[in-house]
């Protein structure tokens, strides 16, 4: 259970708040992309700092917008390369 102050979530609340899904999140904590304690109160919990996880999904927004960046240079680049509307088969 996350603590009182909000400083700490558990594994699900990140996941939900990332929006990824179970098997994405425990590869990010087997990397240690994201840093996870044990919950004192279980000890079958995991609890990981919210800042921690804001700071990810930061971090992966900024990678998303710019490989969106990338797609459309190379997307323009390529784009007279073929013809005027002529796409290829």
């Amino acid at each position: 259970m996350a603590e009182a102050d909000g400083e700490l979530m558990t594994i699900a609340d990140a996941t939900e708040y990332l929006g990824i899904g179970n098997k994405k999140m425990a590869k990010i904590l087997k990397e240690r992309t994201l840093a996870w304690e044990q919950d004192p109160l279980d000890k079958r919990s995991k609890l990981v700092r919210r800042a921690d996880v804001q700071s990810l999904k930061a971090r992966s927004a900024k990678k998303l917008a710019a490989a969106e960046i990338d797609r459309k240079r190379r997307r323009k680049a390529n784009s007279g390369s073929y013809g005027a509307g002529v796409s290829p088969r």
